[in-house]
């Protein structure tokens, strides 16, 4: 009986302190704006580290955002816009197959998702020019 409560008491320890620092990462996010920050004391949290993608992307880090990203896909694997600023940095840093092939990758889950029809779109249009 003691090691099935110590074994509880443990789970809740462990699930307060993952939600300590989601906590934390998004009040630092909202009263700082700092998402790099907020990363590194959430990395779990895969709303923080979309945030972070898009600061690393804004800066035209996408070699960092590719690897942020991918952190995203792993704990969330339907968060279709993860995937599509995944397909944008790959567009932009020259690997146009393989943006095109996660963009329908998205359409062929998800149909109604705008941003990467109209990506996948555009990167066909360029092509075609």
């Amino acid at each position: 009986m003691k090691i099935v409560l110590a074994l509880c008491l443990s789970i809740v320890v462990l699930a307060l302190v993952g939600s300590v620092e989601r906590l934390r990462g998004h009040y630092i996010v909202s009263t700082t704006g700092n998402a790099i920050r907020a990363g590194h004391i959430a990395p779990h949290d895969y709303k923080i580290l979309f945030m972070k993608s898009v600061v690393e992307m804004r800066g035209e880090r996408c070699d960092l955002a590719i690897d942020t990203l991918n952190q995203v896909i792993a704990i969330a694997p339907y968060f279709w816009d993860a995937r599509n600023n995944l397909g944008i940095c790959y567009a932009a840093m020259g690997a146009p197959n393989h943006a095109k092939a996660i963009w329908q990758e998205i359409l062929k889950e998800w149909p109604w998702h705008k941003e990467a029809s109209a990506n996948l779109q555009e990167i066909d249009r360029q092509r075609s020019e």
